[in-house]
């Protein structure tokens, strides 16, 4: 078992809380319980955040409980995230990237993904997941209860990973991203093929 502070990732641009004197306390504390092979265990953790954004003359807190997990049964990875939190947008995008909605309240919000990959022989890995960032529509409401912004995002994808013997790894994955907003749900198919050469 260990503990740990990672860093945080910044999803937006630098302002605000950033530029505050508490800023310097953003940090991620994980507690973690690990078995198996040391160079690929399975592992359950939980984690939190906790930093402040200034806007105009306030301070307000941004903060977060997650918790995640991974398991490798033979040549299955099972692998998994969820949170819940308010004013994550600087933490990798929670809230859709939201930190403020229209009446300035923080916005609340809850997610998380889960992932599974077979590799039924050593050169070929098979995998899918899902993901979902879910904000609180109250929070992203206008002074008349009119929801604004992003509601929701939920997205899906399947991928393939190709390492033939030699120094080519192949990879291909399909994507689908489906945006709520207040008018309608908006879809986008992504596509990638990629080709690489390991050394």
């Amino acid at each position: 078992m260990d503990a740990r502070t990672a860093a945080v990732r910044t999803g937006v641009a630098a302002r605000s809380g950033t530029q505050s004197s508490f800023a310097r306390v953003r940090g991620v504390p994980r507690i973690r319980l690990a078995w198996g092979p040391t160079d690929d265990p399975s592992e359950i953790a939980i984690g939190g955040h906790l930093g402040w954004l200034a806007a105009a003359d306030s301070f307000f807190q941004s903060r977060a409980l997650t918790a995640d997990a991974r398991f490798k049964l033979g040549p299955v990875e099972i692998l998994g995230e969820g949170f819940t939190g308010r004013a994550l947008a600087g933490l990798g995008g929670g809230g859709i990237g939201q930190n403020f909605g229209p009446t300035g309240a923080a916005v609340r919000t809850k997610g998380g993904w889960g992932q599974v990959n077979v590799r039924p022989k050593s050169d070929v890995m098979l995998g899918g997941g899902c993901g979902l960032d879910d904000p609180d529509d109250r929070d992203l409401s206008d002074a008349v209860g009119n929801p604004q912004g992003r509601l929701k995002n939920f997205v899906c994808e399947g991928h393939v990973e190709l390492r033939p013997p030699g120094p080519l790894v192949f990879g291909f994955e399909f994507r689908r991203l489906e945006t709520t907003y207040p008018s309608g749900k908006f879809t986008a198919n992504h596509l990638n093929l990629a080709a690489g050469y390991k050394l």
